[in-house]
């Protein structure tokens, strides 16, 4: 709000899977910011944010602005880029002053699989048409040995 009290306007939760379970500790964290974003994608795009994270190596990765450092994981590499086309500042806060968020963590939610089947199926229609996107401007701006060659020419004539 305008006088600096935080507000908060919905939670989110996600149960892991077998594998999400036996990520390290980082890599929980990171994955719950790229839930957390991708999960509020609407209210997030296109508006500046404050993201805050009890979790201190994640402002590095995150946060940086000397981008992301040459020794992360590449799948922390690959997260901090989906979530750096989002306008926003990660500050730290200490678990005591987090309490809202750690208390969350704790309550596993029921719902998670049909959301995150609808969410993967999402992602992956998502994916498919920028696939798409991509090859039909590739096949529009495709150089060839013979397009150039044809350009020299051109450009020797004049």
């Amino acid at each position: 709000l305008n006088d600096g009290t935080v507000k908060v306007v919905a939670h989110a939760s996600k149960t892991l899977s077998r594998a999400q379970r036996n990520y390290a500790q980082i890599k929980k964290e990171a994955l719950a910011v790229v839930y957390g974003v991708k999960k509020f994608h609407k209210y997030l795009w296109e508006r500046h944010f404050t993201l805050l994270t009890d979790h201190k190596p994640l402002v590095t990765i995150f946060g940086s602005a000397k981008g992301i450092p040459q020794t992360a994981a590449c799948c922390l590499k690959r997260w901090a880029g989906l979530i750096m086309n989002y306008s926003f500042d990660i500050e730290y806060r200490s678990t005591k002053d987090f309490s809202q968020a750690d208390y969350l963590s704790r309550l596993p939610s029921s719902g998670d699989d049909l959301f995150d089947a609808k969410f993967d199926q999402h992602d992956a229609e998502e994916d498919l048409s920028t696939k798409c996107l991509i090859l039909e401007m590739q096949a529009e701006l495709l150089v060839t040995a013979e397009l150039i060659a044809e350009m020299t020419a051109e450009n020797s004539s004049r």
